[in-house]
């Protein structure tokens, strides 16, 4: 879809994946990877956006999440999984930790992942083959989903909030606050300093990060769904399911509220 006029998008090309995508990131800026939860990740070459390419795939099962930076990815899919992908597609394992993942988020060096023992790892991800955990807190929470901002991590629930722990020290990270949100959440991005969390029961929800450690409300969007959304050149997209099918809501995260 090409965004360059976000009142008037409008399509440039479709291809077909294999299975349903549950999850869309960026690898690089010729690249995209999407991931299905029972097949894994696919990789997609939108060099030229008229005529995107399959051009690799890496087979998983029960993938939650993937990240990626500087072409490698950090997947949450039982234990974390980190894989370097190159320019033509292929991707390379280069290591294994942990086990029971369900979302991964990056900060700097460090990844952190969420467990479904509700709980929070931080590893140091430096040397891939040679991955070294920090440190554990365990969270009074059902964790859902993980999102980052500087030093901060928030850690969403199903309990209609989220917390807030500070991770300066990777070694001791400490929850310092918690703040209400207007559902749960299955999914959240950090962009331009907000937090946009997409609610299982509908809707995403905002907050202003001007000071990362105390986050505040900010805005609600009625998308119709709870679908996850993504983010990309200062939009905040958002898949919304409405009827019988699905749409795409554009909004500009620089001019707020829409």
């Amino acid at each position: 879809v090409d965004i360059s006029d976000p009142a008037n998008p409008f399509s440039l090309d479709t291809t077909t994946l294999t299975n349903y995508p549950n999850g869309l990131v960026r690898v690089s800026d010729d690249m995209l990877c999407v991931w299905n939860y029972d097949e894994g990740l696919e990789f997609l070459d939108v060099s030229n956006p008229e005529r995107i390419t399959r051009v690799g795939a890496f087979s998983r099962f029960g993938v939650y999440d993937a990240v990626f930076a500087d072409g490698v990815g950090y997947i949450a899919e039982g234990p974390l999984t980190i894989v370097r992908v190159d320019a033509s597609g292929d991707a390379e394992l280069l290591g294994l930790v942990g086990s029971n993942t369900s979302d991964v988020a990056l900060m700097g060096q460090f990844a952190i992942v969420a467990t479904h023992a509700d709980e929070i790892i931080v590893f140091d991800v430096s040397e891939p083959s040679a991955i070294v955990e920090m440190s554990r807190l365990s969270l009074d929470v059902n964790v859902l989903a993980l999102a980052a901002s500087g030093t901060a991590l928030y850690v969403l629930s199903d309990e209609n909030n989220f917390l807030v722990v500070d991770v300066a020290n990777p070694a001791s990270p400490t929850v310092v606050g918690e703040c209400s949100m207007p559902g749960s959440s299955g999914r959240a991005r950090v962009v331009d300093d907000r937090l946009y969390a997409s609610l299982s029961h509908g809707g995403l929800a905002v907050f202003d990060l001007t000071d990362p450690l105390l986050p505040e409300i900010d805005g609600w969007i009625d998308t119709l769904s709870g679908v996850a959304m993504g983010i990309g050149d200062g939009l905040v997209i958002v898949p919304s399911h409405r009827g019988y099918g699905y749409e795409v809501d554009l909004y500009d995260s620089r001019e707020w509220p829409p």
